[in-house]
């Protein structure tokens, strides 16, 4: 099978693979790919992991100890630009891999937990959970199904904020596999959904939430990925 490559470090990449997994087998994928997640992270990838931490502290400056949660946080990349406020984080995630490999990456961290859910399901946090931010990057567009935008009202304080990261449509159209090639001896990949940015502010603000900000990240002067800030919307009296 062959296709113009997508490793998001090389947006001009063109490469055959052995295997794309289906959006139904995605944690399959995760799961073989984990032990290389974070050298793809290091690269351009990962600018959008830092802008998420600026337009936070652009909506509310945290001082330190704040609840986080990372929905499909993964191998936990997105802490290291949190890791000095000393947040307590919650990981979560469907690849036991990813996070098995977090737990390795933050071994000294105190403030941290994991959680190995679903995030198509009504509940993925436990009714004790509340938190100051919650993330969800790069998540939407390796769902098979959607999230559940209301559930995550549940868990948020009163003047929290809602991260939301993912590709940008025009770059996935042109690039459309998502793949690492060397992961057992094989070239493996997937095909993301391409994220327009109307949906998803439908979506969350449909659920209950008002969209602040949204910033668009470019590679090469070319839309790559999009950023959208929300708060829970005000109740009329």
């Amino acid at each position: 099978m062959s296709s113009r490559g997508e490793n998001r470090a090389d947006p001009n990449a063109t490469d055959s693979y052995d295997k794309i997994y289906p959006l139904q087998e995605s944690v399959r994928f995760y799961d073989k790919s984990a032990p290389e997640y974070d050298k793809r992270n290091g690269s351009k990838y990962g600018k959008t992991f830092g802008r998420i931490f600026e337009m936070v502290m652009g909506h509310r400056q945290l001082s330190g100890g704040e609840s986080i949660c990372d929905l499909g946080g993964g191998t936990g990349y997105l802490l290291r630009s949190f890791q000095h406020l000393r947040p307590n984080w919650v990981n979560v995630d469907l690849s036991s891999n990813m996070l098995s490999i977090f737990k390795k990456n933050f071994e000294d961290y105190p403030s941290k937990q994991t959680r190995m859910l679903d995030l198509k399901g009504p509940y993925y946090l436990q009714e004790s959970d509340f938190f100051d931010v919650v993330v969800v990057n790069f998540v939407l567009s390796s769902m098979a199904g959607t999230l559940n935008f209301s559930s995550i009202l549940n868990y948020m304080k009163p003047n929290a904020l809602l991260v939301i990261g993912d590709n940008y449509y025009s770059y996935v159209l042109d690039n459309v596999t998502y793949g690492f090639k060397n992961i057992e001896g094989e070239k493996i990949g997937i095909k993301p959904k391409p994220m327009y940015e109307e949906d998803i502010i439908v979506q969350a603000t449909n659920a209950g939430f008002e969209h602040l900000a949204r910033e668009l990240v470019t590679i090469d002067d070319k839309p790559y990925s999009q950023i959208h800030v929300f708060k829970i919307k005000a109740q009329s009296a």
